[in-house]
C-alpha cells in the first residue's frame, strides 16, 4: 500500500520535469534559423539578381521589405564592389576605384534615409529599416554602370525599383510613390547638370 502512494506522488514529478526538457528545442531551432538567415551565398546572391531583372515588382514587394537587413547589406557590399571594378575597367581609373566603391555604399544609405523621411511626410508607414532594405536592392543596375550608353538606362531602373520597393514598405499607391520618386529623382538629375555648367559660365575666361 505504501509503494502504490509512493509510485502515485512520483508521477506528478515526473511530469513537471518532462516540459523543462523540452523548452531548450525551441531556442535552439531558433537560434539555427536566426543563423541560416544572415548567411548569404553566392547563388543567393545570383538568384537576387535574376528576380530583380525579371519580376522586379514582386521581388521589391516581398524580400526588399521583409528580408535580413545583413543579407540587403551584403547586397550592396557585392554590387557596388562588382560595379566600381566595372567602372575603373572601363575609365582606367583604377586609383579612383575604391573610393567610388565605398561612396557608392554611403550614398545608398543615404538616400534610403532621404526618402524614408520624404514618404514620412507623404503619410508613409514604413520603418527605417524597411525604407533602408527596399533601398538597397536598387544599386543592383550599378552592375552596368562602367557601359557605355547604358548607365543612363541603369539609373532609370534604378529609380523604377525604388518606385516598387517605397511602394510597398510605405503602403502608398503606386501613383503617390512613382510621383514622388520621378520629382525628386528629376530634381537631383537637373541640379547634377546645371551646376557644373554654372561653374563653367562663372570660370574666368
Amino acid at each position: 500500500m505504501q509503494d502504490d502512494v509512493s509510485d502515485q506522488a512520483k508521477a506528478p514529478a515526473e511530469a513537471t520535469v518532462t516540459p523543462s526538457a523540452d523548452t531548450t528545442a525551441p531556442s535552439s531551432t531558433k537560434t539555427a534559423a536566426t543563423a541560416s538567415a544572415d548567411t548569404y551565398s553566392l547563388q543567393e546572391y545570383l538568384d537576387d539578381l535574376l528576380h530583380l531583372f525579371t519580376s522586379p515588382r514582386q521581388f521589391m514587394g516581398v524580400r526588399a521589405c521583409e528580408g535580413s537587413m545583413a543579407k540587403a547589406f551584403l547586397f550592396v557590399f557585392i554590387s557596388t564592389l562588382l560595379g566600381s571594378i566595372g567602372f575603373g575597367l572601363a575609365q582606367r581609373e583604377f586609383v579612383m576605384t575604391t573610393v567610388f566603391w565605398l561612396a557608392s555604399i554611403l550614398t545608398n544609405y543615404l538616400t534610403g534615409f532621404f526618402f524614408h523621411l520624404v514618404f514620412k511626410l507623404f503619410g508613409g508607414g514604413a520603418e527605417w529599416k524597411d525604407s533602408l532594405r527596399a533601398c538597397n536592392y536598387t544599386i543592383a543596375p550599378c552592375l552596368f554602370q562602367g557601359v557605355p550608353y547604358v548607365s543612363p538606362f541603369a539609373a532609370l531602373y534604378s529609380a523604377v525599383l525604388l518606385v516598387f520597393g517605397m511602394r510597398a514598405a510605405h503602403k502608398v499607391s503606386l501613383l503617390k510613390a512613382a510621383l514622388v520618386v520621378g520629382v525628386l529623382t528629376a530634381c537631383f538629375f537637373a541640379l547634377v547638370w546645371y551646376m557644373p555648367q554654372t561653374f563653367r559660365a562663372a570660370a574666368p575666361k
